[in-house]
């Protein structure tokens, strides 16, 4: 158990090693330790710890159920498949080593009141689901990537960062929910300014359904033309769909996507198209930041409603707002700015000459209105 494992130092190459313990519970699973070898190896069942470091051959793809740590060895390869591992602590941290190692299979975390937390960065295949049923899944400012994350029950799970930094990468090409937590009833996100990157290029729509969560940064990225996202919930610091493909964000109707700032564009011949799921309209909701504005660019809008009003801006945009139903509060131009300056200026004192003032203009726009705000020490 915990640091007491049972060490497998074969340093051969021929065959393949196989480990199972039967039906072991989380207070009886062994932990091991396989220390050498360049061999094939197959670990099945239960188990506590699983140290890897050493191990230089190929871990089969098979079901096996974790309760403790896992560390992976630079050496090792894992082989893809579609049996998956379940993480299952009830307490404590499982912490996940990759060491550069790419993970093989679907990962599924059961354990009601455990914590996940990856130890470096994290990579899973595009094809493979990381599915999160209890507990709480700890980025700890890492990169992460897998093909999509699930995660919509009503189970109490938390989604967290220690750090408040890093990128949650959703790598599937297929029309498929990258994101899926559609049902957070029970769920807690507090992610910081994680990034949430939805790529991998491919002319499939790929889903975001974040539920009534609040989350970091989104990001969708995607090389290939007549691909797209659709957002059917979720609320965001910031928001980021700007390719030189020819891309469309949907949002669903009826909906209310909020955001603090957002980057939406296109390019000159290439419109990021911006509509909604129906042909009922969507808002489009700006929250507190340090510009009042966001200006869309390069974009065919439709079914838009911008909140609150003179707030947001399209500019060499092609305004499709008037279709039935027709949206409203998108000004097609460019927005005014949101610069703001400081200005310093001595002021001479003819009658004490050690004395001098000056005075800080702070110059503000705001809806084209100009205000000085003067200090004087």
């Amino acid at each position: 158990r915990g640091s007491n494992s049972i060490i497998a130092n074969y340093s051969g190459s021929t065959g393949t090693r196989v480990i199972t313990t039967g039906s072991l519970t989380e207070s009886t699973a062994p932990s091991f330790s396989i220390t050498a070898g360049t061999d094939g190896l197959q670990v099945l069942t239960n188990l506590y710890n699983l140290n890897f470091t050493g191990y230089a051959g190929a871990l089969v793809n098979n079901t096996r159920t974790i309760y403790g740590s896992i560390t992976l060895g630079t050496g090792m390869t894992m082989t893809d498949g579609t049996n998956a591992t379940t993480l299952a602590a009830t307490s404590g941290t499982q912490v996940i080593t990759s060491n550069g190692v790419t993970w093989g299979g679907p990962i599924t975390q059961s354990g009601v009141g455990g914590v996940v937390q990856f130890a470096d960065s994290f990579v899973m295949p595009a094809g493979r689901t990381y599915t999160h049923s209890n507990g709480t899944i700890d980025f700890n400012s890492k990169q992460v990537s897998m093909g999509a994350y699930s995660s919509s029950n009503s189970n109490a799970r938390v989604l967290s960062n220690t750090g408040g930094a890093g990128t949650l990468e959703l790598t599937t090409t297929a029309t498929a929910t990258a994101f899926s937590m559609a049902n957070s009833t029970n769920a807690i996100a507090s992610v910081g300014n994680l990034l949430i990157l939805i790529d991998g290029s491919s002319s499939n729509i790929r889903t975001f359904a974040g539920g009534s969560l609040t989350f970091g940064k989104l990001q969708f990225s995607n090389a290939t033309s007549g691909g797209g996202i659709t957002i059917t919930g979720g609320s965001f610091s910031d928001i980021t769909v700007s390719n030189s493909t020819p891309q469309t964000l949907k949002v669903t109707g009826g909906n209310s996507l909020h955001t603090t700032t957002a980057t939406l564009a296109g390019i000159a011949g290439n419109l990021l198209t911006i509509t909604s799921t129906t042909t009922g309209t969507f808002t489009l909701t700006k929250d507190s930041g340090t510009c009042a504005y966001i200006e869309i660019s390069y974009a065919d809008i439709s079914h838009m409603v911008g909140s609150p009003a003179n707030t947001f801006y399209a500019s060499n945009s092609t305004n499709n707002n008037g279709v039935a139903t027709a949206g409203s509060a998108v000004t097609f131009s460019a927005s005014p700015s949101c610069s703001s300056g400081v200005i310093m200026r001595w002021l001479y004192n003819p009658i004490n000459q050690d004395l001098m003032k000056y005075s800080i203009y702070k110059r503000r726009e705001h809806e084209n209105n100009i205000t000085d705000n003067r200090i004087t020490a």
